[in-house]
């Protein structure tokens, strides 16, 4: 019973040295092909904004001569597991990592890239992230990245409903965001990128208003907020851009690749990444970590049942 864990995380490194390992949908289907033809067959790929972790069944010496961390066999399994189980989250107990693995999985089996090995381990390890949140209060609690920015932004403006709100995105994070500050009668705008019927179909939905980049970029001064959760690897908000600002601005940059410059010389501008934020996270999340050791036994738990079938 052997996985490979190749990868980096925030635990040992930062956003600057993440972003340049983040590898999006479309660049792993291309890298699958390659690792089908070298015979990398089950690979799994997990990449997040905070890490990017390479699954094989065997030794894989390109990614042991990348100065990443490798995890092998009961080690790499527990990892998986604890990962499921959103305890190597920076937000512990965060459901969002559960989706991301499911999808990563689903992404493999797509393109034939698992074997009967690779989908028990993966079917186990969603599984156990299901259980976990079910039967323990790890997730208990309104911690997400998305409530630590609608509260921090109400603690600077103290009363957001006549701000001028931008979020750039039209995933789940910027769903989440939505449905936060929507309910605030804020002026909020959805910034539509490639996917127009999407970002349309949000703002539809949430009943904001919409506007093209370009539209939000002639805009941009006149904005108290901005948040950026895209899949973009480039800068989509460069130093050039905030120079003009005039008052307050907080910029919330959950992207990785990151998509605001980060040398902003302009002090009425505030940035965080989401380093920055996990910082506000950690003081939140007492309640949570007391449950770590009782999420750490149900995984041994499985971890044994699993050897005890092989």
């Amino acid at each position: 019973m052997n996985l490979e864990i190749y990868g980096v995380n925030y635990k040992f490194c930062d956003i600057k040295t993440r972003e340049k390992h983040c590898i999006n949908t479309n660049e792993q289907y291309l890298l699958f092909d390659k690792l089908k033809h070298s015979g990398f067959v089950p690979s799994v790929i997990i990449s997040t904004c905070n890490r990017t972790e390479y699954y094989f069944d065997k030794k894989n010496n390109i990614y042991e001569n990348n100065s990443f961390k490798n995890l092998s066999g009961i080690d790499a399994i527990r990892h998986l597991f604890r990962l499921a189980s959103g305890i190597e989250s920076q937000i512990i107990g965060e459901s969002e990592i559960l989706s991301q693995i499911k999808q990563a999985y689903y992404n493999s089996i797509k393109l034939g890239m698992t074997n009967s090995f690779f989908n028990k381990i993966f079917q186990n390890a969603i599984k156990v992230g299901k259980y976990v949140r079910n039967e323990t209060s790890i997730s208990d609690g309104n911690i997400s990245f998305a409530s630590i920015i609608f509260n921090k932004s109400k603690e600077y403006f103290k009363d957001i409903s006549n701000k001028n709100i931008f979020i750039l995105g039209t995933g789940e994070m910027a769903k989440k965001m939505l449905k936060y500050f929507s309910a605030v009668q804020a002026n909020v705008s959805v910034v539509s990128g490639k996917n127009y019927n999407r970002a349309a179909l949000l703002a539809s939905e949430y009943k904001v208003l919409i506007n093209g980049f370009n539209e939000f970029k002639d805009s941009i001064n006149i904005a108290d907020i901005i948040i950026t959760a895209t899949a973009s690897p480039h800068i989509l908000i460069s130093d050039t851009d905030l120079v003009y600002i005039k008052k307050p601005l907080l910029i919330f940059d959950l992207s990785v690749p990151r998509n605001v410059e980060k040398r902003t010389n302009n002090e009425l501008v505030h940035l965080y990444n989401v380093d920055d934020l996990r910082q506000t996270s950690e003081y939140n999340l007492s309640e949570r970590v007391k449950y770590i050791p009782v999420v750490e036994k149900i995984i041994e738990n499985e971890i044994n049942k699993l050897l005890q079938k092989n």
